[in-house]
């Protein structure tokens, strides 16, 4: 696959999302997704690693648990990423849904301005991981809202999202976000499209 000089944005590939039977909150299908990303990194100029990164004691942590399952404790099992997803250039830590917003209310660094300057400066940005209808959307409208649609890519077998009350379902959110500029390909197309054709002799 050629060099080019695309982004990865990997959103919530920790233990905690896996279909993994120790997980705090499964997403089915995620560690399916672990080799096809692993690809897309290897010749990806930036990993950007999205991270949930919650605490007992944190308050705005405390109010996604309300609605979901206590997980990714800082230092867990869960909070940890799925084993085979090994390169990554900067890590941009979050304790809500949304990404841009980083470590809301709280004194945590989260490297979000390193972030948004490294999104800034992407000529394409490939977004991954999980989960569609939750983080995955926050991060996607917030890209839209930035102006970044037109160079937002979606790997859409790269994805995996919940069956839940309340979740967007993927068909659903792709179509919405196709109509909002948003690419949506498949794996095969992506490193289709960026593998040079053969000479012939």
């Amino acid at each position: 696959m050629k060099k080019d000089p695309y982004t990865i944005v990997e959103i919530d590939m920790r233990n905690d999302f896996s279909d993994d039977p120790r997980a705090a909150l499964p997403v089915p299908g995620t560690l399916g997704l672990v080799g096809k990303i692993a690809v897309l990194e290897e010749s990806a100029k930036n990993v950007l690693e999205v991270m949930d990164n919650h605490s007992e004691s944190d308050p705005t942590s405390q109010e996604e648990f309300r609605k979901f399952p206590p997980h990714c404790i800082i230092g867990s099992w869960g909070h940890k990423r799925i084993s085979g997803l090994n390169r990554s250039t900067l890590q941009l830590f979050k304790n809500t849904y949304d990404a841009w917003m980083g470590m809301h209310n709280s004194t945590y660094p989260s490297n979000i301005d390193t972030a948004m300057e490294l999104l800034e400066n992407s000529n394409t940005i490939v977004v991954v991981g999980v989960v569609t209808g939750i983080c995955v959307k926050a991060f996607i409208e917030g890209a839209m809202e930035r102006g970044m649609a037109e160079k937002t890519i979606i790997i859409r077998d790269c994805t995996a999202n919940l069956d839940a009350s309340g979740v967007p379902s993927t068909r659903t959110l792709f179509k919405y976000w196709s109509e909002k500029g948003i690419r949506i390909i498949s794996f095969e197309e992506f490193i289709k499209e960026r593998t040079p054709p053969f000479l012939e002799e």
